[in-house]
């Protein structure tokens, strides 16, 4: 693309620095700057409009700038956004974010020389756009040059930033090693952390790897929960839970090996197959039975929904992502999360925990209900929720009325348990 068509987002909290690079750009005849100075704002608007640069600081209010190249590279649609980091970041820090793929396509240490940072975002403007890959400035940095786009061979000595950048080609991140894992793709990302497709080399096989970024502004308490989070699923052993085999932390990550479940989430099996009251049944009954064995082991889930609902190549359905739940482990003294902190997603939020109150089986019991009934739904969930009969008049009656006790307002009009919710769920069909 020509550089002066382009639109540029600046996030920059220091209004200073942040004018004065909105002005070297627009001088360089860059179409549109747009200046925020606040991480999740410039985010959101990263999201919404998808700039074709994004020129971002580390330190920033809201949300750091790693956890903004985190989201955005782990976004499908946002994956090819040309991004520059113009701060201070250690080497090893850079090292971590590019192995990743979460790394971004320039870096500029502050103070820089004007010329070169100019030429260098005008050439990132201008280079061929390749998708979701992106460049990467370690490959200069360590001194591995790949095939130019013209096709041609960078020798190994030419290092200069500005010749590296025109002459080589797009660097690929796949296959590159990550604390024994070997990255092969993104699979998703969301608030806690980046989730990869890897291959364990130690235990050859193929895993699901969640990454949490580390930094500065994190409180102990997302970082434990974190950890506990693989310490709970360590725990579990279940058919229908998603299995756990390897979790550690870098200079700059905690991460989580485990099950990789090939056909992803439960909406992401209906982009592929017709959801029959067959599947309906199969994946109520084996979810359900999770859930029983979670509460009998004093676990409550706390965020279930259709993105934690995965499914194995085999289409056995398994409940995964226990970042909230509430539990206790042997030797521990307390639960982790207080009683009045509202955690989860909310269309899928029991009335009661809305409210501040205790999660409870009950509480899980709601979410699996408005969780099944999301099926049926279109793009968007139904606010308030319509009964299942209404969105299908052809559904099996007594389904319906079971879906309607699971959600119903009053927790002590829903079943007594999960057991006892499963087998009016499964009687109807």
């Amino acid at each position: 693309m020509n550089y002066y068509d382009a639109i540029v987002y600046i996030i920059e909290d220091d209004p200073e620095f942040g004018a004065y690079l909105q002005e070297l750009l627009e001088d360089t005849g860059v179409r549109e700057v747009c200046l925020f100075r606040d991480g999740l704002v410039g985010l959101n608007a990263s999201l919404s409009d998808t700039p074709d640069l994004l020129v971002l600081d580390l330190n920033l209010p809201s949300l750091r700038g790693e956890e903004i190249c985190r989201l955005l590279r782990s976004s499908p649609h946002h994956q090819s956004i040309r991004i520059l980091v113009c701060s201070d970041m250690p080497e090893a820090q850079r090292h971590e974010l590019e192995l990743l793929k979460i790394g971004a396509d320039l870096y500029f240490e502050k103070p820089f020389v004007e010329q070169a940072f100019i030429d260098d975002v005008i050439r990132l403007l201008t280079a061929p756009n390749r998708g979701t890959e992106h460049l990467s400035f370690g490959e200069r940095d360590s001194g591995v040059f790949l095939s130019s786009v013209m096709g041609e061979d960078l020798p190994a000595d030419d290092r200069t930033p500005s010749a590296a950048f025109v002459r080589r080609q797009y660097a690929i991140l796949k296959g590159t090693t990550f604390s024994g894992y070997e990255i092969l793709e993104v699979l998703g990302g969301g608030a806690v952390g980046t989730v990869y497709k890897a291959h364990h080399r130690t235990l050859d096989r193929m895993v699901a790897l969640k990454v949490f970024l580390r930094s500065d502004q994190d409180s102990p308490e997302q970082i434990r929960r974190f950890q506990r989070e693989a310490r709970i699923m360590a725990h579990l052993n279940h058919p229908n839970i998603v299995q756990v085999y390897d979790t550690g932390q870098t200079g700059y990550t905690y991460y989580i090996g485990m099950e990789l479940m090939e056909q992803g989430s439960l909406l992401d099996v209906l982009q592929k197959r017709q959801l029959t009251w067959d599947l309906t049944r199969e994946i109520i009954d084996q979810a359900a039975q999770a859930l029983i064995y979670l509460h009998q082991a004093g676990i409550i889930h706390r965020d279930l929904k259709p993105g934690n609902i995965l499914c194995t190549r085999n289409s056995v359905f398994k409940v995964g992502d226990f970042g909230i739940s509430r539990a206790r482990l042997p030797l521990e003294k307390s639960e982790f999360t207080r009683h009045e902190t509202v955690m989860g997603t909310k269309t899928y939020m029991a009335p009661e925990m809305m409210m501040g109150k205790q999660a409870d089986a009950l509480t899980d019991q709601y979410a699996f209900g408005r969780t099944i009934l999301r099926l049926f739904e279109g793009p968007e969930p139904n606010v308030p929720p319509v009964p299942l009969n209404k969105l299908r008049p052809d559904c099996p009656p007594k389904l319906s009325d079971a879906l309607n006790r699971f959600m119903h307002v009053d927790p002590e009009k829903r079943y007594a348990s999960m057991e006892e919710a499963r087998e009016a769920a499964l009687a109807a069909f």
